[in-house]
């Protein structure tokens, strides 16, 4: 068995979240792509985000009518801190497989800056797509051997959106049906979600 693991927020999730989880399915020819929405984001621990049961929902919504998406609660039932080694241990005695966590290459590059990077890298491989600016040839001038010999490049350019510029244009009135799938911003709009810029 061979699963994409892609972690985040997912505050709200979008359209460049699906564009990675599809490529990598694709080109790793991967069994299954699990959304790991996390519980309290290590990187963003002073910044407010939608409560965990709210982040889920919108997610289930986003793969709906893709089987081999899947969506995991394992960090938002774990208390503390969601980092992605810990999971990944969980994992590897809960279901065992070979596994892909999948970032952008934005994300690649502070790739060592995570908790125990080296152990993550035995615990599975990086799938990682290009997110202009950041590029395989960026990453590669700047990430040492030990971590780019552990990686699988997927021949995409992710859309160059986040989580924070959808929530701005929440914010500022703008439509956002390019970003997210219909559902979602039809979640969002029921539950008067990002009416302020609070979550992060």
């Amino acid at each position: 068995m061979k699963i994409g693991f892609l972690g985040g927020t997912f505050d709200p999730p979008h359209v460049g979240h699906l564009a990675l989880a599809s490529a990598a399915l694709e080109q790793l020819v991967l069994d299954e792509v699990m959304f790991v929405p996390a519980g309290r984001n290590p990187f963003k621990a002073r910044s407010r985000t939608t409560p965990a049961k709210t982040r889920l929902e919108m997610v289930e919504l986003a793969i709906e009518g893709e089987p081999r998406f899947s969506v995991t609660d394992i960090e938002t039932t774990r208390p503390g801190p969601s980092y992605t080694v810990d999971t990944l241990e969980e994992l590897a005695m809960a279901r065992p497989a070979e596994y892909w966590v999948l970032v952008g290459a934005d994300v690649l590059t502070g790739f060592a800056d995570w908790r125990l990077p080296r152990r993550v890298l035995q615990l599975g491989r990086l799938g990682v797509a290009n997110r202009p600016p950041s590029t395989r040839e960026t990453a590669e001038r700047v990430l040492p051997d030990w971590i780019l010999e552990r990686v699988d490049w997927i021949a995409t350019d992710l859309p160059n959106i986040s989580a924070t510029d959808i929530r701005s244009m929440i914010v500022r009135g703008r439509r956002i049906d390019r970003w997210v799938p219909p559902k979602v911003a039809a979640f969002i709009a029921d539950h008067a979600l990002y009416r302020t810029m609070e979550a992060s």
